[in-house]
């Protein structure tokens, strides 16, 4: 009996099916590499806004801490 790699069948598989498949296996990865740099790049973005959001909220508000006393709220500062 023949071994694969002598047989026809096996020499198609060698010569053309193992090749294509490593070639549709590097564009896998390449479209997952490029989806995995748009979404870092997204998830950038929408932390810079997130930052810029709270930001923008802190400014409108009071900075005043309070705390709990036995006379009522009060400042920090007091």
């Amino acid at each position: 009996m023949a071994e694969l790699h002598q047989s026809g069948t096996g020499k198609k598989f060698f010569d053309k099916d193992i090749p294509a498949i490593l070639l549709q296996l590097k564009r896998i990865a390449d479209a997952m590499e490029k989806e995995n740099a748009l979404t870092e790049k997204r998830l950038k973005m929408e932390h810079v806004s997130f930052v810029r959001e709270q930001r923008a909220t802190k400014s409108t508000t009071d900075y005043k801490a309070y705390k709990e006393g036995s006379n009522g709220p009060t400042t920090i500062e007091d």
